[in-house]
């Protein structure tokens, strides 16, 4: 049975720590190592991690289409949700996971909007001629992946009545959630402290959206 005041509790201690990973990610070890000299945290770290992994354009397009897919997933969820609150019954017809679901696609906005906007920590390590300073932490693309695919996860035991058609639909998100992360991460397009902040920060989201959601049927 899940507690929602417990899942609550939990996202508030991951909130925490992800807002001490950032202060440090902004504060420790910070050099001007990134595109046009811009100042990058654990300078060392990244850079390490950077020559280690590279860079790849094939993981670069395959993250991207995942990127892409994640969002066609956020259509398919609001479409669900419209269906159940115009199907007659109103606002009581939509399901709990749902309106849970909702509230995680409204919360990645926000997130995604204020380290875009208001709080830009880096930027991307892109190389040569194709390097510009977009921002880079935390990686809105995993987070996106992460959540949404995760999230899809779950829903899929209540909206599919077959049951191994829904195993084999929950499997291949969490292989697109695992995958979104690694090929971030390969694609040379962000810092390692990137991906780790936004492992933190969809823990987090993941916990607001479960203790919304409820129980399981």
């Amino acid at each position: 049975m899940r507690k929602t005041s417990a899942y609550i509790v939990r996202a508030l201690i991951l909130f925490a720590v992800f807002a001490i990973f950032t202060f440090f990610v902004m504060s420790f070890d910070v050099k001007a190592v990134g595109p046009f000299f811009s100042e990058v945290g654990f300078a060392g770290l990244n850079q390490w991690a950077l020559g280690f992994f590279g860079h790849s354009n094939a993981w670069y397009d395959v993250s991207q289409i995942l990127g892409y897919l994640a969002l066609a997933v956020c259509v398919c969820f609001a479409c669900v949700g419209c269906y159940q609150l115009f199907s007659g019954r109103g606002i009581k017809a939509v399901d709990r996971g749902i309106w849970a679901t909702g509230l995680l696609y409204v919360l990645l906005a926000v997130f995604y909007l204020f380290f875009d906007k208001v709080l830009v920590v880096n930027f991307r390590p892109v190389p040569g001629e194709a390097a510009v300073l977009a921002p880079s932490y935390p990686s809105s693309h995993t987070v996106l992946g992460v959540c949404v695919f995760l999230a899809a996860s779950d829903q899929i035991g209540k909206l599919v009545e077959n049951h191994v058609l829904g195993t084999i639909l929950s499997i291949l998100c969490w292989l697109a959630a695992v995958t979104a992360v690694v090929s971030r991460l390969l694609s040379g397009v962000h810092w390692l402290t990137d991906i780790i902040g936004s492992l933190i920060l969809s823990a987090a989201l993941l916990c607001i959206y479960i203790g919304a959601a409820g129980n399981k049927k």
